[in-house]
């Protein structure tokens, strides 16, 4: 099962960093700005910081509404696509990654 999360880690990350990169060549205004944010959060993601994950969500979840408000003509098809598997491997590898924080009890 470790195998499986670390495989679906690298392809998040693989996933952020095309589609950023994509974004960054393709895109214009809005797009372009979504693409050069997605190469620090594929990095905090590869990290396995907390908010790396909590980041790619959010992430997908712009480029879909950003999407939808007809924002990103050129790459509109792409990130309404993306979102639902973004931000559901998002969630599961926070949950299973993320480090905890200790209470002050436990220590």
């Amino acid at each position: 099962m470790q195998r499986l999360n670390l495989l679906l880690n690298a392809l998040l990350v693989a996933t952020l960093a095309i589609v950023g990169a994509y974004f960054l060549v393709v895109a214009e205004g809005y797009g372009f700005w979504l693409g050069l944010v997605a190469l620090p959060i594929a990095v905090g993601v590869f990290r396995y910081w907390r908010w790396g994950y909590f980041a790619s969500a959010v992430w997908a979840l712009a480029s879909y509404q950003l999407a939808r408000e007809g924002v990103l003509e050129d790459v509109e098809r792409l990130a309404m696509i993306l979102v639902i598997p973004v931000v559901a491997l998002s969630v599961y590898l926070h949950e299973k990654f993320a480090r905890k924080k200790r209470s002050k009890t436990e220590a």
